[in-house]
């Protein structure tokens, strides 16, 4: 089966030049790097000219940004945004037909284990949808 995921990590990471992480960062990673994890799934049965009834399915994606300065995450996040917002076209067994950004927020410096000073986040949210090829 096909998974929007696997996209998804590869263009984050084209676009923010460092590594993505499913679910949660490796520890003692460097920064910067990426987290991302699907926040919820919706799917829809719709009807296509061609096709006829196609099962569309949408998820919400949820992406951490982790970096040592407010303007590196900043640039990262405007970066992701531009390679994932309005996407669409066919990858991995996937036709994305769309993808959106929700959201886009300052998170709270955190400090990592293993360090003096705090690594500044943005949160972001993008929706998917997909139908399988």
């Amino acid at each position: 089966m096909a998974y929007p995921e696997a996209w998804l990590a590869s263009t984050l990471e084209a676009a923010a030049g460092c590594a993505a992480y499913p679910v949660m960062g490796r520890e003692n990673a460097p920064t910067p790097y990426v987290v991302f994890y699907r926040d919820s799934t919706s799917d829809d049965l719709t009807l296509d000219q061609t096709f006829g009834s196609v099962g569309i399915t949408t998820a919400t994606f949820a992406i951490e940004i982790h970096a040592d300065g407010y303007l590196e995450a900043k640039g990262i996040a405007a970066a992701i945004r531009a390679a994932v917002r309005n996407f669409t076209g066919d990858v991995n067994g996937l036709k994305i037909i769309k993808a959106t950004a929700d959201q886009d927020r300052d998170g709270v410096p955190v400090v990592l284990d293993g360090r003096d000073t705090p690594t500044y986040t943005i949160d972001q949210v993008f929706s998917i949808s997909w139908t399988t090829l």
